[in-house]
């Protein structure tokens, strides 16, 4: 029997993975700096403790170390950004503690959404052309200039949830924009078409598990709350080729654009778990998937998923997809409502409230709140 310490409890690809990994027969820790997060509530959990905001630096880093201690870890599976602070922090750690996260180095290469395409070069698969914005005289060039020809989508090199994007905009929106060195953007070819997304474990450069998908229906902008399996033998090709070239470990995700005229494109990556892990079997071999002794590599079913109550939010209440909305909320299964493992249904609502309480005392949206203190946004210098 493993012990694992999952972290990132408020999201709940972290507690997929806890269920996954407990049904496996081994014994499963969790963690996060919020008092009620969902996985915290699961019976799959045998310990939670609380620690400090992932961008805290050597607080997190110690507070880690301590659980690693006293609960005998002997894998840390991260699922969110923290990943990043995770990587950095990774020498505090006992010896003996394995981590599943690359270093921090290809961690922020596949991570800013500028260098991650030149990473993707030679992978065989369609990439934007991509201009790297740290001034404004830059930004007028990618306006006036360098990419007159095409659409353009607007984007920091460091965001998630397409968190600012700006697609196709008019010239006001884009002299908003205040790039600098610390904070860089992106303009990227505007590629009409189907958006698919891809979630993958590897270890080493060989992919143990992979789930293609379509976001069915969003909260907002960027974060799925409804996805459905898609088959696509061109990108489950790109995703070996990628993580063989750069020899990864750990869970990475990709957007995809599907062009009817020019086949599919690569638009930007996410070196940590998304939502496809909701659709990976729920008797997958989880140890094996971590550990690289799988047999074979993992794929999705056939099923639906949905996260049940930001769809009774989001997705019903939309007059203007309310019908298919409905359709697909009867065809999913909720990835946090399951038989024998009921309560993370309930806590679920004692973690929106504290993440809404988090939004107003910070003075930010509700979606902002459930990262802002495990964010990462590149070298501080």
């Amino acid at each position: 029997m493993t012990t694992y310490l999952v972290l990132g409890a408020r999201a709940p690809a972290a507690l997929e993975i806890c269920r996954g990994l407990a049904a496996g027969g081994h014994r499963v820790v969790a963690a996060d700096s919020m008092a009620t997060p969902v996985a915290r509530w699961s019976r799959h959990v045998s310990a939670y403790h609380r620690i400090p905001g992932a961008n805290t630096g050597a607080q997190y880093a110690s507070a880690l170390a301590r659980v690693v201690d006293r609960e005998g870890i002997d894998r840390i599976v991260p699922t969110c950004e923290e990943v990043f602070h995770l990587a950095m922090a990774r020498e505090t750690l006992p010896a003996a503690c394995d981590v599943f996260a690359d270093d921090i180095s290809k961690l922020r290469l596949l991570h800013d959404k500028y260098t991650f395409t030149k990473a993707a070069e030679g992978c065989g698969i369609g990439i934007p052309r991509t201009l790297l914005i740290r001034s404004w005289r830059r930004l007028a060039d990618s306006w006036e200039r360098e990419m007159t020809d095409v659409d353009l989508v607007y984007k920091r090199c460091f965001s998630r949830f397409a968190e600012g994007t700006l697609v196709r905009p008019k010239i006001d929106a884009v002299n908003s924009l205040r790039p600098s060195p610390t904070e860089p953007w992106v303009a990227q070819e505007f590629i009409p078409g189907e958006e698919v997304c891809c979630y993958a474990v590897a270890v080493k450069g060989r992919v143990t598990a992979i789930a293609c998908y379509r976001p069915l229906h969003r909260a907002g902008k960027g974060a799925g709350i409804c996805f459905g399996p898609v088959a696509s033998e061109q990108i489950d090709g790109f995703v070996s080729r990628f993580v063989e070239k750069h020899a990864f470990t750990g869970q990475i995700s990709f957007d995809f654009i599907l062009s009817p005229e020019r086949g599919p494109f690569v638009i930007e990556c996410n070196p940590r778990a998304t939502s496809g892990v909701h659709l990976l079997p729920r008797d997958a071999d989880w140890e094996g998937i971590f550990s690289g002794t799988a047999d074979g590599t993992v794929r999705a079913t056939k099923d639906k998923a949905m996260v049940g109550l930001a769809m009774a939010t989001y997705g019903l209440s939309s007059v203007k997809g309310v019908w298919r909305a409905a359709r697909d909320f009867v065809a999913s299964k909720d990835v946090i409502l399951r038989r024998g493992d009921a309560m993370p249904a309930v806590g679920q609502l004692f973690a929106t409230a504290e993440t809404l309480l988090r939004a107003t005392r910070a003075g930010i949206s509700p979606l902002a709140a459930t990262t802002s203190d495990i964010e990462w946004n590149g070298p501080l210098s």
